[in-house]
């Protein structure tokens, strides 16, 4: 019985063994499936990665600890052109002809392993056996493996040539780009100062013509005379301000208008039209003519203005107002009759003078014999009236008589004196009285005793005729005095005196302020140049309406 349990035991001891080890087997089949699976996964992995490395375009190099190559990729083969025997279990640096034997670069391989070091950009550029000279970009880092606890370096290997090429052709590309762009830049600033003084030169030309033009029309529109441009149509194109001012117009008011209707008011040209004739001949024309409705006589020359083709589009019209100048003419033949009636004067003053000096030499006789008192003092009129009949016809003589400048020393209160009995007659009949005011003692000047007659007689003429012309009479004063080294003569008017913007041109030629025909204005223009070839002056000092006063000063004689 105790050898059947005992037996029992051994039995279930065995079975619970073989129980054991069927799950050990089946572990260990667990164990073996599971291995495979991760062999296989592994294999897939290594697959993988090789088929990674093998696609990379860089070359890839495994070296041992002794720099030994273990493996390189499918790139490495095709960049330099070399087979696995060339290549594996050879040493990096004795590889192709020992390109790769650079001190730096083993010094670095060599650093990698035991220090876990590893570098990047890493260039060497060499001639290659099967290549030629190429630039490299070397790359290295440690792998460790544990299966077999083994320590490797991977190399990678990138062929930078071409991209070198490429930037250093891009660096030259941008260099020449950047001397293009200098050289346009130059050329644009040379361009662009160029046209900045073609800018400046041209504003300035502008301004020159913008000045040219202005001075145009300043000396257009300072023109007295009444100039104009006028169309073939003879409407005004362009009018000075002249014109317009003696049409009391504006010049634009005037533009477009027709020269026969603002000068003439008509409807078509005059005849005799200036304007006419020069588009008819093409020639300048001149011609004068009396213009009833402005009062004056004018002289018009047209001139004609070409086109390209010369013919005439246009004529410049200038109109001068010349009735001064007719009255002058007019003047001159009547000074002309006046020097033949002065002729005529002296010659019938002489042939006076004769009967004259008779009646007062027997009007004297008798005056000395013994005749009745009432025939006596007929005697005496008759006598004083013969001496002034004789006094007059000897003053006319004196006036009128052809004499030569002749300066002596002479008392001006004389001259004034002589002056003023000529004058007696006319003034007295006019309502004119004279107050002399004369210096005693004046000292003497040196003159021409008829050209200082003339210059008083004209000016005592000229107070005269404004004085009855304002009020029918008068009061001329005259005074003399010594200043100095000056003799003053003063001659003082009530007349109507002279404006202000007048007393300026009292002296100038042909300046006068009377009437049409009574004036030529010329007096006071000789006075003025009698008196300064006399080393004097002569001014004149008026205020409107209270009269005008001449002054005439002359150096003492001696001084």
């Amino acid at each position: 019985m105790k050898t059947a349990n005992k037996a029992k035991e051994e039995l279930i001891k065995v079975i619970e063994e073989v129980e054991a080890l069927s799950q050990h087997a089946a572990e260990m089949e667990k164990l073996r499936a599971d291995q495979k699976r991760v062999e296989l996964v592994a294999q897939e992995t290594r697959e993988y990665a090789e088929s990674i490395v093998e696609t990379v375009r860089e070359s890839l190099v495994v070296l041992d600890a002794d720099l030994r190559v273990i493996s390189a990729n499918r790139s490495f083969y095709q960049t330099f052109k070399v087979t696995t025997e060339e290549t594996e279990r050879q040493l990096i640096y004795k590889l192709g002809n020992h390109q790769w034997d650079i001190p730096k670069l083993r010094e670095l391989l060599e650093d990698i392993l035991p220090k876990n070091a590893t570098f990047d950009d890493f260039e060497v550029e060499c001639h290659f056996p099967n290549i030629g000279r190429r630039i490299m970009l070397l790359n290295a880092c440690r792998l460790y493996r544990e299966a077999d606890n083994t320590q490797m370096i991977l190399l990678a290997i990138e062929d930078i040539t071409e991209r070198r090429r490429a930037k250093e052709e891009l660096r030259r590309y941008r260099e020449h780009l950047e001397e293009l762009v200098k050289e346009r830049t130059a050329e644009i600033r040379t361009a662009n100062e160029q046209l900045q003084r073609e800018i400046t030169e041209r504003k300035q030309a502008e301004g020159k013509i913008r000045q040219a033009v202005e001075e145009w029309r300043a000396t257009f529109d300072s023109i007295t005379d009444l100039v104009s441009i006028h169309d073939k149509n003879f409407r005004l194109v362009r009018v000075n301000k002249a014109l317009a001012k003696s049409l009391k117009m504006e010049p634009a008011e005037l533009i477009g208008k027709t020269c026969y209707q603002l000068v003439h008011g008509t409807n078509e040209p005059v005849p005799n039209c200036p304007h006419v004739k020069t588009l008819a001949t093409k020639k300048p024309v001149t011609v004068e003519f009396f213009e009833p409705r402005w009062g004056v006589h004018l002289e018009v020359s047209t001139s004609p203005m070409f086109d390209t083709k010369g013919e005439v589009v246009a004529c410049v019209h200038i109109a001068k107002d010349i009735t001064e100048r007719k009255r002058m003419e007019e003047q001159l033949i009547i000074t002309d009759r006046l020097a033949s009636i002065g002729e005529l004067a002296a010659g019938i003053a002489h042939e006076l003078n004769n009967p004259l000096t008779s009646v007062i030499g027997f009007s004297q006789l008798l005056l000395d014999g013994k005749v009745a008192g009432n025939v006596k003092k007929d005697l005496k009129i008759i006598s004083s009236e013969a001496q002034r009949a004789a006094e007059v016809v000897k003053n006319l003589l004196t006036f009128a008589g052809k004499r030569s400048s002749v300066k002596q020393p002479m008392n001006i209160n004389n001259i004034i004196d002589k002056v003023l009995e000529l004058r007696a007659y006319e003034q007295r009949v006019s309502n004119i009285r004279v107050i002399t005011r004369f210096a005693p003692d004046l000292p003497e000047v040196v003159a021409d005793y008829f050209q200082l007659q003339q210059v008083f007689l004209n000016i005592i003429l000229n107070a005269e005729h404004f004085m009855i012309e304002t009020h029918k009479r008068g009061t001329l004063t005259i005074t003399t005095e010594s200043t100095g080294s000056i003799i003053k003569a003063s001659f003082a008017d009530d007349g109507p005196g002279v404006p202000k913007e007048n007393l300026g041109h009292l002296f100038d030629p042909f300046f006068t302020t009377k009437e049409v025909g009574k004036g030529t204005g010329l007096g006071l223009s000789i006075c003025h140049g009698i008196i300064t070839e006399h080393g004097g002056m002569i001014q004149a000092e008026s205020e409107l309406g209270k009269g005008a006063t001449f002054v005439v000063e002359l150096p003492i004689s001696g001084y």
